[in-house]
């Protein structure tokens, strides 16, 4: 095997430990980049969803009926048939 090649065996199996794990999460988008970081940044809502940039908030499935229900306080739905199935 050549020098080449086992370099990049070994940064490719080092690349490959860089992931944690991976998660079903749903990508939600609000109006306006303020409201999604208000509900990221808020101490029950952000338990539940992670900033995805500007106006969106990733929100892993397992956690959605609790996202969903923190972000009631603020007046903000998602009704259930724009979730996904």
């Amino acid at each position: 095997m050549s020098r080449s090649s086992n370099y990049w065996e070994r940064f490719l199996e080092s690349k490959s430990r860089a992931v944690a794990g991976i998660e079903d999460a749903v990508l939600i988008e609000f109006r306006d980049e303020v409201a999604a970081a208000l509900v990221a940044g808020d101490s029950q809502a952000g338990k539940h969803c992670r900033p995805a940039g500007g106006k969106w908030v990733a929100a892993p499935k397992k956690s959605l009926r609790a996202f969903r229900s923190a972000i009631r306080k603020f007046g903000f739905v998602i009704p259930d048939e724009r979730l996904p199935s």
